[in-house]
């Protein structure tokens, strides 16, 4: 199975995730993680940790959120049908499989590929619509329809380590996108401050994490100060919680 083309961020999550059950009390747990993992993508993550320890609080915490919010609109709302925008080596497909509920996972190819060349080595059927595309290069409405998504349903979005990546014209994009093609939907996403962004935290540690996924060609490039006024006014969606 080739890894070529996966980021080896999408490994450190992996690690991350993985590394939850050693904690004195685990926030959630990733049966799946360890799957994605050798020992080369072990050792990346303990470097990134050994700069910032608490970095993997990044990804308890957002971890931990998603997953609440994930299984309170299932069981309060009754949304059967989740998009997990830029996937990477998420498995909440199968850690809350849900009869009647509709994953549909979308990233690049080789990320897809891969994930699926893993899952078939382990005897995992599939619990979600696997589908290649690059969102922003590709018509992602055009792409979804053929994969019969249904746009009156009401769609929770997870959004997960994408906006940081991303120029803030390709997020205003998206942002229009779900705008003017889905019915109702729910997105949670998390972002950087825009002080991280541009060196001014004035915590070295930080701009040292910065540096070590900018070396592993994952620069980060957009923040916000307000996400509010500086995103989600522009297409009057209603900001509900920002943890």
């Amino acid at each position: 199975m080739s890894k070529e083309g996966v980021s080896e961020t999408a490994f450190f999550i992996a690690r991350a995730r993985e590394l939850e059950k050693k904690q004195e009390n685990p926030l959630f747990e990733d049966k799946f993680a360890h799957l994605f993992l050798d020992e080369e993508k072990n050792n990346q993550a303990e470097q990134l940790l050994k700069i910032i320890p608490e970095s993997i609080n990044v990804v308890r915490f957002r971890t931990k959120y998603f997953n609440d919010k994930l299984q309170h609109l299932i069981k309060t709302q009754g949304v059967k049908q989740i998009l997990i925008l830029g996937a990477g080596l998420d498995m909440r497909p199968y850690i809350f499989a849900n009869q009647g509920i509709e994953y549909f996972e979308l990233d690049q190819e080789v990320i897809i590929d891969y994930k699926t060349q893993v899952l078939n080595k382990n005897n995992i059927s599939l619990k979600s619509k696997m589908i290649k595309c690059n969102y922003f290069k590709q018509d992602l409405i055009q792409i979804l329809t053929q994969k019969k998504f249904d746009f009156l349903k009401e769609t929770f979005i997870i959004w997960e380590g994408n906006s940081m990546y991303l120029p803030k014209e390709f997020v205003e994009k998206l942002f229009l996108k779900l705008k003017e093609n889905f019915n109702k939907f729910i997105i949670s996403f998390d972002y950087f401050d825009e002080k991280l962004i541009l060196r001014k935290t004035g915590i070295k540690e930080i701009e040292e994490f910065s540096d070590f996924f900018k070396n592993m060609n994952s620069p980060y490039i957009n923040g916000y100060n307000d996400v509010n006024k500086e995103l989600l006014s522009k297409f009057k969606l209603e900001l509900e919680s920002n943890f």
